[in-house]
């Protein structure tokens, strides 16, 4: 039996009332269960490139990055380090594993007199040391890594604090040995962008084996591409009220399925609601499921990965597609 459901939704400070009607889409069902030696929602957590990544010390002088395995082991720790810097501060949406093993992790460096700089660190796979790529005035907020090792990255251009150009490309790739290949989407070719905001601003960003993918709360949209450059979507979000719900998930599968979450921030309902991408109609359409999940951090091999402290404790419960 299909289930249509109409809801009316209203963005701030829009004052115009957006409709759309949509059915669920196939339901999830509880797979299975990695225990974890911590919580996902405590720790800034995100499954990508076949494998959990957790940051710690964030904001310190030496931020790190734990790998685990599906099982739950931990299978490499990596040390950001910039030379000359004392204080290094890495963003929660900015890191990112290849499947290839690369790994890249993005932030901002200062010195003892605080003069700073935006960077990109990049790990080659298996190695313990870091290439940082200096990326200022352009600094990035999400970073996506495919398995080719090509690195995409969110972000925006500023000097001292203020946008000097306001057609900007915000999506910029990167090789893995970190110079750049490519730039696309002006900061001002969003006409629905929430006022005075960066498009970078309320986002996720995720990457499958091919793809990588953004969805911007700001600029009311999710945006594709493949690994060749190629636009491969351009749909907006599902209605809701920016002063409700928060974008709490992205997953890209590379069975080409898109999965974003959506948590109200009510403290009355708290409802984590998934929408999964339907290319045919370019629209999201709700996920029928009753699971208690907490955040969406990733996707392997055709199931979701969930975490938050919803589940009951320290796991990832995998759910699969009816």
């Amino acid at each position: 039996m299909q289930i249509i459901v109409k809801i009316i939704s209203r963005f701030i400070p829009c004052a115009v009332a957006l409709s759309a009607t949509w059915a669920f889409a196939a339901g999830l069902r509880p797979d299975s269960v990695t225990e974890l030696p911590f919580t996902t929602s405590t720790v800034p957590s995100v499954w990508s490139g076949g494998a959990l990544m957790r940051l710690e010390d964030a904001d310190t002088g030496r931020p790190r990055v734990e790998i685990f395995d599906r099982n739950g082991s931990k299978i490499a720790g990596l040390t950001i380090a910039i030379p000359g810097a004392s204080q290094i501060n890495v963003l929660e949406g900015c890191f990112s594993r290849g499947r290839d093993g690369t790994v890249a992790v993005c932030g901002s460096a200062y010195n003892s007199a605080s003069q700073g700089f935006s960077f990109l660190a990049i790990f080659a796979p298996g190695a313990e040391h870091n290439r940082v790529v200096r990326t200022s005035p352009y600094k990035a907020r999400r970073v996506a890594v495919l398995a080719d090792g090509s690195i995409w990255t969110l972000g925006h251009e500023a000097r001292e604090g203020v946008e000097t150009d306001p057609a900007h490309h915000v999506v910029r790739r990167y090789r893995a040995d970190g110079t750049p290949a490519g730039s696309w989407l002006p900061n001002n070719s969003f006409a629905n962008k929430l006022d005075k905001w960066h498009v970078d601003r309320y986002s996720e960003m995720a990457a499958s084996a091919t793809r990588a993918g953004w969805v911007s709360q700001t600029a009311r949209a999710y945006v594709e591409f493949d690994a060749s450059g190629r636009m491969t979507a351009q749909v907006p979000m599902p209605p809701n009220e920016l002063e409700r719900h928060r974008i709490s998930g992205l997953a890209l599968c590379d069975d080409g399925r898109v999965v974003l979450g959506l948590v109200d921030q009510q403290p009355a309902t708290a409802a984590f609601q998934l929408f999964e991408l339907d290319r045919d109609q370019a629209a999201f359409q709700r996920i029928a499921t009753t699971e208690r999940v907490g955040s969406l951090i990733g996707c392997e091999e055709g199931r979701l990965a969930a975490g938050g402290t919803r589940l009951g404790g320290p796991v990832i419960r995998w759910l699969a597609w009816e």
